[in-house]
């Protein structure tokens, strides 16, 4: 596959990309598109890693290189904010990209403008925490009566 030819994907993750848990799936999604010979442009609150094949790597949670801690900021806000900023960088590269990808949370303003653009989009459902599984689950034995 050509350099022309390769899909760009625009993808959006409101966290740390690389930080343990969904930052390391949402890296390694990245990282594997790319192998694949996608043309990623990763947008990311911030990096812990940055998948090494992206075409374009933006951090939206960043002022002068330094990051700007979701403590700062709150995590509601900060990922509202990401989601802001995803959304008027995917509208100054409409040209360049032909899927978005996004994860939940921080999303729904760049779902609004790829739809408006005729992008089409992907939505990463992820699955519950285990220890909420956990518990979902021991609450139903016990209603059931079942150990």
């Amino acid at each position: 596959m050509t350099a022309a030819q390769a899909l760009s994907i625009f993808f959006s993750f409101g966290w740390r990309m690389g930080f343990p848990s969904v930052g390391t799936s949402a890296y390694f999604l990245a990282e594997e598109a790319g192998k694949c010979g996608c043309r990623m442009i990763v947008v990311s609150a911030s990096f812990d890693r940055v998948p090494g094949n992206a075409w374009k790597r933006i951090s939206t949670l960043e002022i002068l290189g330094k990051r700007v801690p979701f403590r700062l900021v709150g995590r509601k806000r900060a990922r509202v904010f990401h989601d802001y900023r995803a959304a008027c960088v995917l509208r100054k590269l409409r040209n360049s990209v032909d899927a978005v990808h996004c994860w939940p949370g921080s999303s729904l303003r760049t779902l609004q403008v790829a739809k408006e653009l005729g992008i089409p989009t992907l939505l990463q459902r992820t699955n519950a925490h285990t220890a909420f599984a956990y518990q979902i689950v021991a609450r139903a034995h016990e209603k059931l009566g079942i150990k």
